[in-house]
């Protein structure tokens, strides 16, 4: 059934009921504490280290606490310097988020090759058995510990480590004229961490509005004249309409489909003074090269040369892995410990959790715009209706989007209305 709507007019689709908003807990502000322990002058007979080496404390106060507490002094006198702030920042990151690598072989069910070396059996995590840390380090399977012998998960077969992906990427095929940043953290982190993140230590501007684009692939009819006019509308509308509010843009910030239209778009009216913040929300182990974001110090990348080598995607067990978008400002990279797998579920989850808690803390408007998409769009999309987040629908783009907005038009017809049991 087509729709009587003109193409790249947009259908909003929301629940009945209005959102409601949560409370967040505040963090109680560090004591004062003269101690020089900070330049490493002099510490404190009542120092302590704990067992995983990572909190000192002196008199009762972590080393965290006490360097906060004299940055905040030195800030006070105006002698902080640019380099004692960076550490700072990095001391925070890496206290606060990790990374997690699979310590555990199980074999892939779906591998069915019988005739290869045992070093190239692909484990459930999505990486032969030669790709493990413990592995090479011992070229012994033994090293792995029960392996073959249970189900994959990534609260049973991984273990978790300081992150050692942060800091700015320098694409190496541009010529830069702004360097991302981006974190590689574990998956259950809490989204009030990562808003800290991005509002106090990334100093992203404040903003009203956050637009959470969905939709990943755009389908061979890209091609079509009258599908290039309207995607060129849209692109223009949601950078005019970002820039009228200072709102944030959300994507998954890989380098095809939907998220590079939103980047490129972005990309062409960036401006000296003007930066709309772009946000790329995407499974680490979906990253292409992302071993060239890890710091073998662990003391992050400033910057990490990035090879994206545009357009080149790499293909295992039917999921493609896609290089890092070049356009967007910023990259948040969930680890689950494995590779080539997207995690739709999962992801979806964390967006939308992410997004509500930056709406929630700033008291600014969140909204999903979805441009085509396939079946995992659709999914998406009902899940943000439940969450009581309003959809706009851009028709004429393809696939998920021309359904909606098809249905919703014959819905009108019938003096119906779409609510979000019905999505």
């Amino acid at each position: 059934m087509e729709s009587d709507r003109e193409p790249g007019v947009s259908v909003t689709i929301r629940s009945s009921r209005t959102s409601s908003s949560s409370s967040s807990s505040s963090t109680d502000e560090p004591q004062t504490n003269g101690t020089s322990i900070l330049t490493g002058n002099r510490t404190s007979k009542n120092s302590r280290i704990d067992e995983d080496g990572e909190d000192v404390s002196v008199d009762g106060k972590s080393v965290f606490q006490l360097k906060l507490n004299r940055a905040g002094q030195l800030r006070g006198h105006g002698q902080r310097s640019r380099s004692s702030e960076k550490k700072l920042k990095n001391y925070w990151i890496t206290k606060h988020f990790k990374g997690i690598k699979c310590a555990k072989f199980v074999k892939d069910p779906s591998n069915h090759f019988t005739n290869v070396y045992l070093e190239e059996l692909m484990c459930s995590c999505g990486l032969q058995l030669d790709e493990h840390e413990d592995y090479k380090k011992n070229k012994n399977i033994d090293a792995m510990p029960e392996h073959d012998t249970a189900q994959w998960s990534p609260t049973t077969c991984t273990v978790s480590f300081r992150t050692n992906a942060y800091g700015n990427v320098d694409f190496t095929e541009i010529e830069p004229d702004f360097l991302p940043k981006y974190l590689r953290f574990k998956y259950d982190t809490p989204v009030k961490l990562i808003r800290e993140l991005l509002q106090e230590k990334w100093n992203l501007p404040k903003t009203t509005l956050i637009m959470s684009v969905i939709g990943r692939k755009l389908s061979k009819r890209r091609q079509d004249p009258e599908k290039i006019k309207v995607l060129e509308r849209i692109k223009d509308g949601l950078v005019d309409a970002a820039l009228s509010t200072e709102a944030w843009i959300m994507t998954s910030g890989l380098d095809g489909g939907v998220p590079k239209l939103v980047g490129k778009a972005v990309g062409t009216r960036r401006t000296f003074t003007r930066t709309i913040p772009t946000i790329g929300v995407a499974a680490w182990g979906t990253v292409l090269n992302s071993e060239q974001l890890v710091s073998k110090d662990g003391k992050g990348l400033f910057p990490a040369h990035y090879a994206s080598f545009s357009g080149l995607q790499r293909n295992c067990n039917e999921h493609v892995m896609k290089a890092l978008d070049c356009n967007h400002t910023a990259f948040l990279l969930p680890d689950f410990g494995t590779y080539r797998n997207r995690h739709k579920e999962e992801m979806c989850k964390f967006r939308i959790d992410l997004e509500r808690e930056l709406k929630e803390a700033a008291d600014s408007n969140l909204i999903t715009i979805l441009i085509e998409g396939g079946l995992s769009a659709l999914i998406e999309t009902a899940e943000r209706v439940k969450k009581k987040i309003p959809v706009v629908v851009m028709s004429g783009t393809g696939r998920a989007a021309d359904l909606i907005a098809t249905a919703e038009a014959t819905l009108e017809r019938d003096h119906l209305s779409l609510n979000r049991t019905q999505v």
